[in-house]
């Protein structure tokens, strides 16, 4: 972001935004269609997952996520090491 402290605010303020995973690569314009095309049965919302991480840390929150193949392994690996699992 070239931010000086936008980081240490942003994991403060627990308030990282939004993310989508890309299926298909392609080129996305101003004014087009965005479609959910499916949610997983459990869908954790990003908010959850920092408030849990950057917040009150609940292990077995935690262990619920590493199960999840929708999250990114960049957050796995934060995980596993926040509950001592190593990388």
């Amino acid at each position: 972001m070239g931010l000086a402290g936008f980081l240490r605010r942003s994991n403060e303020t627990q308030r990282t935004g939004w993310y989508l995973r890309v299926l298909e690569p392609g080129e996305v314009a101003a004014g087009d269609e965005l479609v959910l095309v499916s949610r997983p049965e459990r869908a954790y919302s990003v908010a959850e997952v920092n408030a849990n991480f950057h917040g009150e840390f609940e292990r077995v929150f935690a262990e619920e996520l590493l199960l999840s193949p929708e999250l990114a392994e960049g957050w796995k690996a934060m995980l596993r090491k926040r509950l001592g699992q190593g990388k």
